[in-house]
């Protein structure tokens, strides 16, 4: 077969460039750079791994340089402008509430096809099931943590429009009732918490809106807010408890990275999102925030909880991310993303 060309594309200028690379940031705040904390291993690999099957991945800098005939285009992320007359791929589209762009009418419309976490979606026809390439592996010894130590590493953000399916208000009613009944016993991290927080969607939007045209900054939870985090790993191994509350509640097959950075600092995750989560991460390694019926019971239960309960829920983590590095099985394992692109590229290659 002969070597097949992919351009790939994404929305941020800047940063795409590295998409490949060990460097590729993820997030860039305040001119600060933060580095993923797996050294984007699933898409270091999935390059390599291409190439091994006759396929050439090039970023929109190397394809401008060199000027290759491009066979496919992958679009990560987002719905983005095409640049080639290619076969279109749409990699992980985020949630619609989150990204406008991705709208389940214009994508179905504009791709050949659609890879997603999204299981609303999925017919096997144009929609193919596809998470995130995650790499369990633990870069830290275990730490002696404070009993009832707690943390969130979020934005203060908004979604799209107004939905009941938005994760913002549920933080926002979390970190409100530390901060009237155990000021300083939350530890906040984030951007955007220098910004005044409300439930109300629409006061959150235009509040904020103003406040960063504007550049206002205020002090409202001096007790919580501890600042932005250049390595999260490195922080979250300091808490026994991390709140691990999705963008988008209760979608099937949809999560973002947030229950595996806590996962693989051994930090016990509190986590509210994705209902299905518990076919995919054992039930004993996370704590079901809707399980208590308000914040007060769930707080009593950490405050209270058992040393051997927590030890216990510690071991269950460790055996997961050790045997998760190597079970291709898992749809968080980076060989399993590779094998199953590869397998359709191979397929529409043919044609």
């Amino acid at each position: 077969m002969k070597k097949i060309n992919i351009l790939a594309v994404g929305t941020d200028k800047k940063t795409f460039n590295l998409l490949f690379s060990k460097n590729y940031p993820s997030l860039i705040y305040e001119n600060k750079t933060f580095l993923r904390e797996d050294r984007n291993i699933g898409m270091v690999n999935f390059k390599k791994r291409l190439k091994k099957n006759n396929f050439n991945i090039l970023t929109l800098k190397e394809y401008k340089i060199k000027q290759k005939k491009i066979d496919f285009e992958f679009h990560f992320y987002s719905n983005v402008s095409p640049i080639t007359k290619s076969k279109l791929y749409l990699i992980l589209p985020e949630h619609y509430l989150v990204d406008k762009n991705c709208k389940y009418s214009l994508i179905k419309k504009k791709y050949h096809k659609i890879f997603t976490n999204i299981k609303s979606h999925i017919d096997n026809k144009k929609f193919f099931f596809l998470n995130w390439p995650l790499s369990l592996k633990k870069k830290t010894k275990d730490y002696i943590k404070k009993k009832s130590s707690i943390c969130m590493i979020a934005s203060n953000k908004t979604l799209q429009s107004n939905s009941l399916k938005s994760g913002y208000p549920e933080r926002i009613k979390i970190i409100k009732w530390f901060k009237k009944n155990h000021p300083g016993n939350l530890s906040l991290y984030g951007k955007g918490w220098d910004r005044p927080i409300f439930v109300n969607y629409f006061l959150s939007k235009i509040l904020n809106f103003i406040f960063r045209k504007l550049n206002i900054q205020m002090n409202l939870l001096k007790n919580e807010y501890k600042g932005t985090c250049v390595d999260k790993l490195d922080v979250l191994k300091k808490y026994n408890f991390t709140f691990c509350i999705e963008n988008v509640l209760n979608e099937k097959g949809y999560n973002t990275g947030q229950i595996f950075d806590a996962l693989k600092a051994n930090s016990i995750p509190i986590y509210y999102g994705r209902p299905d989560i518990n076919k995919s991460i054992p039930k004993d390694c996370y704590i079901d925030y809707k399980k208590f019926s308000n914040t007060d019971n769930l707080y009593s239960f950490i405050a209270n909880i058992d040393k051997k309960i927590l030890t216990k829920y510690q071991k269950n983590i460790k055996q997961f991310c050790n045997q998760s590095i190597y079970d291709e099985r898992s749809e968080f394992n980076e060989k399993n993303y590779s094998k199953i692109l590869i397998k359709h590229l191979k397929k529409d290659a043919k044609k």
